[in-house]
């Protein structure tokens, strides 16, 4: 055996875990001379690793397991950062004797997470503030923080990194919004109070129109003095103080019929009528009225739309029916007329039923409202065929009971439209035989022309003074559609070949050419302004008068007295003065093309017929 074989092996001599930390040069001894001069602790706990890479295997538990000295010392220094144990802090335990300012014991806030199970009623979950704060008193004894032990941090359940109050943050109080702070800590409430912060509103109501409010000052209260200016007195239900003081009311923007009636009135008079100043512009304001036809459509899109029938809802109807009409879609007009209809029938307009228990003020409104419905749906049937809704007489105030002034224009309307009824409608629809008609004789047609000839003394009687006092706008409206509905019973008569050679002078062709004559005069007296507070429909009131006899003309060549009315001087200036007023009107550009064809007409026969041309009337 070798002399090195025989000798004691001697212990490696290692550095201690403070000397390698500081990567000095180490005495080896327990404790080393450094430690003690440094009063540090000397330990051998740290593993030696063997030299070069580790390796990719090895143990988390072994790299987890060395802790550093300067760890050691904080630990040391900071008794509530001392080390953790092994097991997660519980919450703080609830008791139900000491009072409302300690919580029940439960899992760890991140429980809550990682759990798949639902909530159950037994157990209600809901956010208090911090402790210490001023709502909720805090009195719980709370343990030191402790730090997870790094051995077995990825086994135990996380807690909240929370470390003694500052005295910064104990000295101003806490924000409202921290109870509903997802990272602090979620501690439950009793039910009641658990079911109070449900009821609680977070934020504030959406609004009901956001283009209301947007364009409230800019586009709604600058259209609806338009709207009151022009319109109102053509539809005089509702009054501009009344508006305006709802609309400065916050609830009432909240409520549906009202929004939905404002959008539908600024829209009407975003489009009719427009003054020539406007005209350059009507495409811009087309597409606005559309935008609010939109909004308008939406905020009444509902499963139970016209469940609740208003007034309101009604009139929004009515607005859009003229405003689309306004647009030439005749077909959504009509859609819309009838919807309003439906809800005046559901509110019982003009029946004695649907004024109980009202007050006058309502009454009032609601008999205007009847008569608004029921003049339009008679226009509209004759001007675009269809029947009608309210198919009995126009409807009257109660006994004893006196509409305001204002509805004067609409009282002397259903007047003259009260001459016309459903049997009226069909037969001037073409709707019956003329031959085999049973709903209209000739007698009813006499007497019908008769009532309405004459001048507006005879016509109107003790009303003649409402007349006068009506506005220019007005007067237009009335006196026109007087005329024009001379002409279309007029023209129901010679459908039903009533006019013959010995006939009354109510059925003559000269009756005709009275009513035309009269409605020049009539135009002549009016300002174009007033003719222009009215749309489409009042220039085709105009053609209408203006063309009869070309259209007769063109489809019989018996008509007895024709061929004389359309060679008469009279008749050509006549007709001349209908074209320009027709081609005046801002609603007139449609027509231009159609009385140009008339008077290109009337021109062709008065040549044919001249005493000095050639050949006859083959056209």
């Amino acid at each position: 055996m070798s002399a090195s074989a025989s000798q004691p092996s001697v212990p490696a001599r290692r550095a201690c875990d403070t000397c390698r930390t500081r990567k000095v040069k180490c005495d080896g001894e327990s404790p080393c001379d450094r430690c003690r001069k440094s009063s540090e602790t000397c330990t051998f706990l740290a593993p030696i690793r063997p030299k070069g890479p580790t390796p990719k295997r090895r143990s988390e538990h072994e790299r987890d397991n060395t802790v550093s000295p300067k760890r050691r010392r904080e630990s040391q220094s900071y008794p509530y950062r001392s080390e953790p144990q092994l097991t997660p802090r519980p919450l703080p335990v609830w008791r139900p004797e000491t009072g409302p300012e300690e919580v029940w014991s439960g899992p760890s806030p991140y429980d809550s997470i990682a759990s798949t199970s639902l909530p159950t009623a037994a157990t209600p979950v809901a956010a208090l503030p911090y402790p210490g704060h001023g709502v909720y008193p805090s009195t719980v004894e709370t343990t030191p923080y402790q730090r997870p032990s790094p051995i077995h941090s990825r086994h135990a359940q996380p807690t909240p990194l929370r470390g003694p109050p500052s005295p910064i943050s104990q000295s101003y109080p806490q924000s409202p919004t921290s109870e509903r702070n997802p990272f602090s800590s979620r501690r439950a409430l009793d039910t009641n109070t658990s079911l109070a912060l449900w009821k609680t509103p977070l934020e504030v109501p959406q609004d009901l129109s956001p283009i209301l409010i947007l364009s409230l000052d800019t586009l709604i209260r600058p259209q609806l003095d338009v709207y009151f200016h022009r319109i109102s007195p053509m539809i005089p239900i509702y009054n501009r103080a009344e508006i305006m003081q709802r609309l400065d009311t916050p609830a009432q923007l909240q409520n549906e019929p009202f929004v939905s009636l404002i959008l539908a009135m600024v829209s009407l008079s975003l489009i009719h009528p427009l003054v020539p100043e406007e005209v350059p512009f009507r495409h811009t304001r087309a597409k606005q009225a559309k935008m609010l036809m939109d909004e308008v459509c939406r905020l009444r899109a509902r499963w139970d739309f016209g469940g609740t029938p208003s007034v309101e809802g009604l009139l929004t109807s009515y607005h859009l029916f003229g405003a689309l009409f306004e647009l030439g879609q005749a077909a959504a007009a009509r859609l819309r007329l009838r919807e309003a209809m439906s809800m005046g029938e559901a509110l019982k307009l003009g029946e004695p039923e649907g004024m109980e228990g009202l007050d006058a003020a309502e009454i009032n409104r609601r008999m205007k409202l009847c008569w608004v419905l029921s003049i339009t749906e008679r226009a509209y049937a004759l001007q675009r065929s269809g029947h009608l809704f309210f198919d009995g007489p126009i409807p009257q105030p109660p006994p004893g009971f006196i509409v305001d002034s204002t509805g004067d224009h609409l009282r002397l309307l259903a007047k003259v439209f009260s001459f016309v009824d459903q049997h009226f409608v069909h037969c001037h629809n073409a709707m019956c035989e003329p031959d085999t008609c049973t709903r209209l004789d000739r007698s009813r047609v006499v007497a019908s022309l008769r009532a309405l000839s004459g001048p507006a003394d005879q016509v109107f009687g003790d009303d003649v003074r409402a007349l006068h006092s009506l506005s220019e706008a007005q007067k237009a409206d009335l006196l026109i559609t007087w005329q024009w509905l001379r002409n279309r019973i007029w023209k129901i008569g010679f459908n039903h070949g009533f006019m013959v050679e010995d006939a009354e002078p109510e059925l003559a062709m000269e009756h005709v050419v009275e009513i035309a004559a009269n409605c020049v005069a009539i135009c002549q007296r009016l300002s174009l302004l007033s003719m222009e507070a009215h749309g489409t429909g009042f220039v085709e009131k105009l053609y209408d008068i203006a063309s009869i006899v070309t259209d007769l003309l063109q489809g019989s060549e018996t008509l007895p007295g024709a061929w004389a009315v359309i060679q008469s001087e009279k008749w050509a200036e006549t007709l001349q003065a209908l074209s320009d007023f027709i081609s005046k009107h801002r609603a007139g550009i449609d027509f231009r093309g159609p009385i140009a064809g008339v008077k290109a007409f009337v021109n062709c026969v008065n040549v044919l017929l001249a005493p000095d041309g050639i050949g006859h009337l083959g056209l």
